[in-house]
């Protein structure tokens, strides 16, 4: 019994041949499940260099983050410049708050894009996990078209010849104990 639709393409059995359990006896066509596979592999492929550390995407959200990190810098000097100058009462306090404010908002910008780089490599990551595992269906597909018998005995009957089509839950032969 086929579990997938497809064209008898080769019988590897007769009438009266004995089998044993697990034998490829039938062959059905697979052209749109190969397709289906080669477009899954393309896609795997396509999605491993996306994923890899030197992907566009995560080069671009490092350089930005290695900007934000210069600028947070920055900021905290400058931060801990006015807060010493305004303990000395040397400076108002809104242009120490303002330097504060400054570093705050820096130092939370590169928090974000941080956590926005660490969301982006697991997204990315799950597209390959996606792509992989349809790439195994697909797999498991073409391998749904080569029948094998579930059992030894011997082939009595065969309902369909090469050519003829199959489909899903129809018996294309009848195997049975032997005599």
């Amino acid at each position: 019994m086929s579990t997938v639709e497809g064209y008898m393409v080769r019988a590897l059995v007769k009438e009266g041949d004995t089998v044993k359990k697990g034998q490829l006896l039938f062959m059905l066509s697979s052209s749109s499940r190969q397709v289906q596979e080669q477009t899954a592999q393309a896609m795997v492929q396509k999605t491993i260099p996306v994923v890899s550390n030197q992907s566009p995407i995560l080069h671009e959200l490092e350089g930005r983050i290695e900007l934000a990190k210069i600028r947070m810098q920055n900021d905290s000097l400058n931060y801990v410049r006015y807060k010493n100058l305004y303990e000395q009462d040397a400076t108002s306090k809104s242009n120490y708050e303002k330097y504060l404010l400054q570093y705050q908002g820096s130092s939370k910008d590169y928090s974000n894009l941080q956590q926005q780089f660490r969301q982006q490599k697991l997204s990315l990551a799950l597209q390959l996990q996606q792509a992989e595992n349809q790439l195994a269906l697909s797999r498991n597909e073409v391998n749904n078209g080569l029948l094998k018998s579930f059992t030894d005995g011997v082939l009595y009957d065969l309902y369909k010849r090469e050519g003829d089509l199959v489909t899903p839950n129809q018996p294309v032969a009848l195997i049975g104990r032997g005599r």
